[in-house]
């Protein structure tokens, strides 16, 4: 597990409380981060993709240490910003995770999305249709849209109200009032609890969203140290029991559409 300290610089002027609200979600990517590091994938360009899947999550873990800065020193209309910055990085992760998949089960034919993602990881330039592809709303359609196990899960973690949440984080990305300017400024704006945990509620709700997902997409990811195809790590098995007891169905709803054994 990779503690905190080794971003000292920003991490010793984050407030203690919100340091532990963030440790587990910051382990829980890291462990992620390392299983996939663990599991070569066999597929083309799977050092490519291993090596973007690396990165990715890295950039995520410091976004959501960034965040904890910004709630320490009450920066809540950034807070809000980066929280959707954070939300179309887990989703992009996931994007390319399931298409990868499918490349992988269709014997790697590739279709468009394949294309374009292997274009956008080799840095090449895309034309309008394929920068489309790397939108959230694109991302949402392949992930939730097109998948009934997500889909519900989804409905169990945000309560159906994911589109309600978008347009939130977008208000705060858009500056489409004065209200999203002022949660940056604490002389006009007092209520800190309040704001605080709406921001952190949406943070982990976007982390479990994403854990739970990845289970569903890619369970191997997931799989005990000792490669026990069906036995998911402890770790793992540790987070569902004790973080997404407050969603209700839940964990029986994995148990029952995960090919890992979840006890």
């Amino acid at each position: 597990m990779v503690d905190f300290k080794i971003n000292d610089i920003a991490i010793k002027r984050i407030d203690k409380n919100i340091k532990t609200n963030i440790y587990p979600l910051f382990n829980l990517l890291d462990s992620i981060c390392f299983k996939i590091f663990d599991y070569p994938l066999a597929v083309k360009n799977g050092n490519q993709i291993q090596a973007f899947f690396q990165i990715q999550l890295s950039s995520i873990k410091f976004t959501l240490i960034t965040i904890g800065f910004c709630l320490s020193n009450n920066y809540y209309s950034d807070a809000f910003t980066l929280t959707r910055k954070l939300r179309d990085d887990l989703f992009q992760f996931l994007f390319i995770n399931k298409k990868t998949k499918e490349f992988t089960d269709n014997l790697f034919n590739e279709n468009e999305d394949t294309i374009t993602i292997a274009k956008w990881i080799n840095c090449q330039e895309l034309d309008k249709k394929e920068k489309g592809k790397f939108e959230y709303r694109y991302y949402k359609s392949v992930i939730i849209d097109s998948c009934k196990e997500i889909q519900e899960i989804a409905n169990i973690i945000f309560e159906n109200k994911l589109s309600f949440l978008n347009v939130k984080l977008n208000d705060y990305v858009h500056v489409n009032s004065i209200l999203h300017l002022l949660n940056n400024d604490l002389r006009l704006y007092k209520n800190q609890t309040k704001i605080y945990n709406e921001i952190f509620d949406i943070l982990k709700k976007l982390i479990d969203f994403f854990f739970c997902s990845l289970i569903i997409i890619f369970p191997y990811f997931m799989q005990s140290d000792d490669y026990v195809k069906s036995e998911i790590s402890p770790y793992f098995q540790e987070y569902i029991d004790n973080n997404l007891s407050c969603y209700k169905d839940l964990k029986i709803f994995l148990k029952n559409n995960c090919i890992m054994k979840i006890e």
